[in-house]
C-alpha cells in the first residue's frame, strides 16, 4: 500500500521540469498493463519515439486498454501504451494490389499522409505481411518508455 501526497505549487516552481514532472506523476497513476504486444525491435523504437502510431496487423482485435510493449526475441518489456482502436486500412485484390476500405482514403494504408503513422510506406510492406488479404491498424497512444526495460518471459 502507498499514499499519494499532493500539493499545489505555482507552475514557475517547477521551471523546466513541468512536463517531465507531470509525465512521471501520470505514469505512476496509470494502470498496470495485464497484456503485452510483441513487436520487432525496429518497430519498437519507432513506437517509443512517436514515429509510428499504428501497429499494422493482418487481423482485428477487440481488446482495448493499457499494454506493455514487448520487444520480440529479447524478452524485454520496453514501454507501455494504450490501444485505442482497431480498423481496416487496406484490402488486397486478386491481382495483389491494395485498395482502400469502402473508398476511405483518409485511413488507406496507401495514402502518403499515413506513412509516418504506420512507420513504413505501403510499397515497403514487410514480406511477412504480404500474405494478408486485409491490413488492420491498431491505434496506439499514451506511449511511455520503461527505463530501464524490464526482463520478462511470456507464460504461454
Amino acid at each position: 500500500m502507498f499514499a499519494v501526497i499532493m500539493c499545489i505549487l505555482p507552475s514557475h516552481a517547477f521551471g523546466d521540469f513541468v512536463g517531465s514532472t507531470v509525465e512521471v506523476i501520470m505514469a505512476a497513476m496509470a494502470p498496470t498493463p495485464t497484456m503485452a504486444l510483441f513487436v520487432r525491435a525496429e518497430w519498437c523504437e519507432k513506437i517509443l519515439h512517436n514515429k509510428k502510431r499504428w501497429e499494422v496487423r493482418g487481423y482485428n482485435t477487440r481488446k482495448r486498454g493499457t499494454y506493455y510493449l514487448a520487444q520480440t526475441g529479447a524478452n524485454l518489456l520496453v514501454g507501455t501504451f494504450t490501444l485505442k482502436d482497431s480498423f481496416k486500412i487496406a484490402t488486397q485484390t486478386d491481382d495483389g494490389s491494395w485498395q482502400p476500405v469502402d473508398g476511405q482514403m483518409e485511413t488507406f494504408a496507401g495514402n502518403g499522409a499515413n506513412y509516418e503513422t504506420m512507420g513504413f510506406r505501403l510499397e515497403d510492406l514487410p514480406d511477412f505481411m504480404s500474405k494478408y488479404k486485409t491490413l488492420w491498424a491498431w491505434e496506439i497512444s499514451d506511449v511511455a518508455i520503461l527505463d530501464p526495460p524490464k526482463p520478462w518471459k511470456p507464460t504461454q
